[in-house]
């Protein structure tokens, strides 16, 4: 169970790593808004069929925990998607690195926590990583305010995590979490289309295109759904040091892939950039594993 459970997890940052690729192709035809509700309609299809499954689990405890989660991650899934509409996919694929800096920052300023000397390493390359990819940004296609407002995902996406945390320490067994992550789900497809319908947003605009249905089913199912499924599933059989270590990648793997399918060129500021920030994560996790 372990080696399966090492191999799924070292896929979830591929697969994640794979959104920004088809979310940038995708998002010249359509904007934000609109991509980011076709994304989480396609999620919230099989998010209902587990709802069913486990109907008889559900509690009003795991309803109010899977609608706030989905809250925070309705907004940083949206962020996400505006940051990738403005700016590169590579620039938007290095800040969710940045999670374990926003992390330590969040717990020293709200939890009173104190910083090591390596959790204020970890921070500094990160915070100085950021800067240089916003710096190198424009003259490579990039575009400033993408790049802060993928920051700010960063941030939804970390404060998401604790939120997690809190959340599934509460859930009495595994039938309630699939209740959480199903409402979840679905909880954010409603959202979506609550702000794609104010916006003036038609279907035909999300289902017309069978090459914008294609990406919409792609990332809905497998940057979305998958990788919460697996996540849920098979974390609990992984040390999280190790968890921690075989996402780090994921903006390697984006980098990449944006490089091959698309084409982006980054400036060699952008990539030293980059390279600080998933320097300052690894740090952030060797600083975690000295003080366990």
């Amino acid at each position: 169970m372990k080696a399966l459970a090492l191999c799924l997890l070292a896929l979830n940052p591929v697969l994640w790593a794979s959104y920004f690729i088809i979310s940038k192709e995708a998002l010249a035809a359509v904007d934000p808004v609109a991509f980011a509700t076709l994304e989480l309609s396609m999620a919230a299809l099989p998010a209902a069929g587990l709802l069913l499954a486990f109907r008889k689990r559900i509690t009003v405890g795991a309803v109010q925990a899977g609608l706030g989660l989905g809250a925070v991650l309705f907004c940083a899934v949206l962020a996400s998607t505006v940051a990738l509409y403005f700016t590169t996919a590579t620039n938007t694929a290095f800040f969710p690195a940045l999670n374990g800096a926003i992390a330590a920052l969040i717990a020293v300023l709200f939890l009173k926590q104190r910083l090591s000397r390596g959790g204020l390493m970890a921070c500094g390359l990160s915070a100085a990583g950021a800067g240089l990819v916003i710096a190198g940004s424009v003259r490579f296609g990039g575009n400033p305010m993408g790049d802060l407002i993928a920051l700010g995902a960063a941030i939804l996406y970390t404060l998401y995590i604790f939120a997690v945390d809190r959340q599934t320490e509460r859930a009495a067994g595994d039938g309630q979490l699939w209740v959480i992550i199903s409402v979840e789900m679905l909880f954010m497809a409603a959202l979506g289309w609550a702000l794609f319908l104010l916006r003036g947003g038609t279907p035909q605009i999300l289902f017309g295109a069978p090459a914008l249905l294609k990406a919409g089913l792609y990332v809905g199912l497998f940057t979305t759904f998958v990788p919460a499924v697996i996540a849920l599933a098979f974390q609990r059989h992984v040390p999280p040091l190790t968890v921690a270590l075989l996402y780090v990648p994921e903006p390697v793997w984006a980098a990449i892939g944006a490089r091959l399918l698309q084409g982006e060129t980054v400036s060699a500021l952008g990539y030293l950039g980059g390279g600080l920030i998933v320097l300052g994560a690894l740090v952030n996790i060797l600083t975690q594993q000295r003080a366990d």
